[in-house]
Formats: C-alpha cells, structure tokens, sequence
C-alpha cells in the first residue's frame, strides 16, 4: 500500500474534506452570523459628530485667533498629534496579543502585555513632557507663548495618553 504523500494533490483533497468536515461540525454550535452593518450605524453618528465638530473649530480658531496665537495652537496641536505616536506600537501588539493570550487561557501573560504597553507608552509620554518643559526653559519665542502654558501642554502629553 502506498502513502497518502506519494500522491501530494490527493492529501491534500482529503486534509480538505477532513478540515471542511471539522468547520462544519464547529460551525453548528455558532450563532448566527450578524452584518456589521448595526455595527457602522452605531459609529457613524459619533464619526459625524466629530468631523462637525472639528470643522467648527477650526473656522472658529481662524476667526478668533491673532495670527501669532494661532501658530502656537498650530504648534501645540502639531507636538499633540506627533505625542500620539509615542507608544512605539505597543498599544497595537496589545490589541494582537491580549486577546491570543485570553483565547489561550494565559491570563497573566496578557496582563503582562497589557501592562508593558502601557507602562511604554506613558513613560514615553513623560519624557516628552519633560523635554517639552526643558525645552521651556531655555526657548523663549516670540510669540506670546507663557512658560506655563508650556508647562500645560506637557501636562496635556501624558493626559492625552491616559485617555486613548
């Protein structure tokens, strides 16, 4: 008798039918599959919200802002939007790797990751507010930027990652 890989496409057929026989027999436990259409419908308010929004604001900021206090707005909300980045993709591994570890039952591990990625990111967090205030101290611009506001956007840093 011969083997079953003496002839490669007819394993593979049978490794096909035992698999698809396998998902058929899981998929008899499953409920029903939903659209994710309700899913969208529950986003798109908020998702519209914001762009409103954002679009107030932005004509808002135009016209009520000198042009010096709106380059330093353009400053802050360039240092808060590149701030944003400075988890280093740890916030992403955790979304990949917590759940794996819960389906696998390993709790502790994905609490692990879950606390790496978050202890990454808001000690980047803090560092960068510390370089912004440092950066403070010894920069003294032009524009009517206050230490203290310097102070609040660092403060805003490690705020901003504690709530995304």
């Amino acid at each position: 008798m011969t083997s079953p890989l003496a002839f490669p496409k007819l394993s593979r057929i049978c490794c096909a039918e035992v698999d698809q026989i396998q998902l058929q027999a899981e998929n008899r436990n499953l409920p029903a599959p939903t659209t994710h259409w309700r899913d969208v419908a529950r986003l798109f308010p908020s998702f519209s919200l914001q762009q409103v929004l954002q679009a107030l604001t932005g004509f808002l900021i135009v016209r009520l802002l000198l042009p010096e206090q709106y380059g330093a707005w353009s400053l802050f909300a360039l240092v808060l939007f590149y701030a944003m980045q400075l988890h280093l993709g740890t916030i992403n591994l955790m979304h990949q790797e917590v759940p794996y570890f819960v389906g696998k039952k390993e709790y502790e591990r994905a609490q692990q990751v879950a606390n790496i990625a978050l202890s990454t990111s808001l000690t980047n967090c803090a560092i960068a507010a510390l370089l912004v205030v440092g950066i403070g101290l010894i920069w003294h611009p032009r524009a009517p930027i206050t230490f203290f506001q310097i102070v609040l956007l660092g403060l805003l840093l490690v705020v901003q990652k504690l709530f995304t």
